[in-house]
């Protein structure tokens, strides 16, 4: 929700004319389109050094208030994507709704000359109205804070969600689906129903049966390996704790019960304890006591069928500028998400990090622990747009192979719900790391670099193999697997002998002979109890 000027009084304007707009840096009026978080805040500290709850220049100097005046401004800039729905309200209260899509980026017109008691208003996104709207007629969305004040908030029930989009589908209209800046723009593709595309999980919220998961949690966790006594810090403070290292899955845990009051406290990272004189935090993956408390990001969460698995809210901190739940969830390369249907009738999406009675609990925990580290890092060095470039775009200095090296994503499951069954398939990472474990099986040496997933190698230095792994099977992934490997696999010096994508089982019954007719073999793989199979690999391990 973008609210429509003070008091919503540019409502009219915004849907007349196809915008969603709001003040602030407007005197003078100063252009934020490409600036970065932190040039953002620089400003905004130096032209609203005393904004207060009542934004008038000079009242209060509440640094709160001033402080949710720059999410505000951020979220705006770089949180409504092209793609991203958007709501307005009316002024008598917000009665009447208008939703629609945002179909351009930021623009600045200070000529328009759209002037209000403080700034005036020179920032504008242009949206696609779908449909405008009674509040009376919600259910669910009755609910939502429609008199907030606040500039933008966000609307996370699901349930609510859908019944905007339903309510807005019914109430279209030629005068409201189009407006000034949206006629010469193309509509986004539609997007299929979030409720429809991941499935439903129940949340624990028994206190015993929160505490007989939490103590398999541990278990699992703590089992086959020794406490290694060390310090730990965190932002407020230090002390000393049993760790568990578990170096193959590169992943440190520390848990305590009696330490932060409400919850159960579970501190992980990716840093080798041995040697290391203080342990940094990377994330915590806490659970409430009992009860609801969506304020704890983790979550023990339950199937239709009784199974447990271990959920996050993607909620991450850190004490560095840009770290946070919007930037994190979408540098996460294509994390497991669920729907979390909560006893207060409220419906949220999560991260589904692992199964909790699977062999597959500790890579799971690390996979997310090794994402936030390279989230974080990647904020610190300012490269967190580099996964949305092409590889090519990147820089070229992996031009030869490489020693194996874990991806920074190891990769999540994911999940369909068919039959009330949910089936487990495995991402990028870990099949990635299974192949590789299955080449070395077979007496080659596995090789990698930025450009290629791996390469099998015989002794003499050979190629044998090129491979590119995809986790799905739509078109798109597919004709990717082509392309990367007829470009990187025949252009990077390699000479292979063969080029084999690794795709998951299924699909088209002629894929392989259609993939075979241009020179790529397909290796399959499905997940078992005992991890990632392959089928078709051994044939492509061999000399053509």
């Amino acid at each position: 929700m973008v609210r429509a000027g003070e008091e919503a009084h540019l409502y009219s304007w915004c849907r007349d004319n196809g915008y969603v707009t709001i003040g602030w840096f407007g005197r003078p009026p100063v252009d934020i389109g490409g600036w970065s978080l932190g040039q953002l805040e620089a400003r905004f500290r130096a032209e609203y050094p005393h904004r207060g709850e009542s934004d008038a220049p000079g009242a209060y100097g509440n640094q709160a208030a001033q402080t949710r005046g720059l999410h505000n401004v951020a979220d705006f800039l770089f949180n409504l994507p092209v793609g991203r729905k958007v709501m307005i309200s009316s002024p008598d209260g917000g009665a009447t709704v208008m939703l629609g899509e945002v179909v351009g980026s930021y623009e600045f017109h200070a000529d328009w000359n759209i002037t209000t008691r403080f700034d005036p208003y020179c920032h504008f996104k242009p949206v696609r109205w779908i449909g405008e709207f009674e509040r009376k007629d919600l259910v669910t969305g009755a609910n939502l804070p429609w008199t907030d004040q606040s500039t933008i908030w966000w609307v996370e029930d699901v349930g609510a969600i859908r019944e905007l989009d339903e309510a807005a589908a019914s109430h279209s209209s030629a005068g409201a689906t189009e407006g000034l800046s949206a006629q010469s723009v193309p509509a986004p593709a539609p997007k299929a129903a979030l409720a429809e595309s991941l499935p439903q999980l129940t949340p624990l919220t028994d206190r015993d049966e929160i505490a007989a998961a939490y103590t398999d949690f541990v278990s699992q966790l703590t089992a086959g390996v020794s406490p290694l006594r060390r310090a730990v810090g965190w932002r407020s403070g230090s002390g000393e704790f049993d760790v568990y290292w578990h170096e193959d899955e590169r992943l440190w845990c520390l848990f305590e019960s009696d330490q932060a009051g409400n919850r159960y406290w579970c501190c992980f990272g990716p840093d080798d304890p041995s040697g290391q004189e203080l342990l940094s935090i990377t994330c915590e993956i806490n659970f409430p006591f009992d009860g609801v408390n969506r304020r704890v990001g983790g979550v023990f969460l339950k199937d239709d069928d009784g199974r447990l698995f271990i959920g996050h809210s993607g909620k991450i901190g850190g004490g560095h500028e840009g770290v946070g739940k919007e930037r994190f969830l979408k540098y996460h390369d294509d994390p497991t998400r669920a729907l979390v249907a909560w006893p207060d009738g409220t419906t949220t999406e999560t991260l589904v990090l692992a199964m909790l009675d699977s062999t597959g609990l500790v890579r799971g925990v690390a996979t997310f622990v090794s994402e936030v580290a390279a989230f974080k890092r990647a904020v610190r060095e300012g490269t967190t747009d580099e996964r949305e470039l092409p590889v090519g775009a990147q820089g070229d200095t992996d031009g030869g192979l490489g020693d194996y090296f874990p991806e920074s994503l190891l990769g999540t499951t994911t999940f369909a719900q068919q039959s009330r069954t949910i089936e487990i398939h495995l991402a990028h990472g870990p099949v990635v790391h299974a192949l590789r474990d299955a080449i070395e099986s077979a007496g080659l040496s596995a090789k990698k670099n930025r450009r290629i997933d791996l390469a099998a190698v015989s002794e003499p230095g050979d190629v044998l193999t090129v491979f590119e792994v995809k986790t799905s099977l739509d078109w798109g992934s597919v004709y990717g697997a082509i392309g990367q490997l007829m470009y990187y696999g025949r252009t990077g010096g390699y000479s292979p002998k063969r080029l084999a994508a690794v795709l998951p089982e299924g699909g088209l019954s002629d894929l392989e002979d259609r993939l075979s007719s241009i020179g790529i073999d397909v290796v399959r793989y499905r997940y078992s109890d005992t991890g990632v199979e392959f089928v078709g690999l051994d044939a492509v391990l061999v000399p053509s």
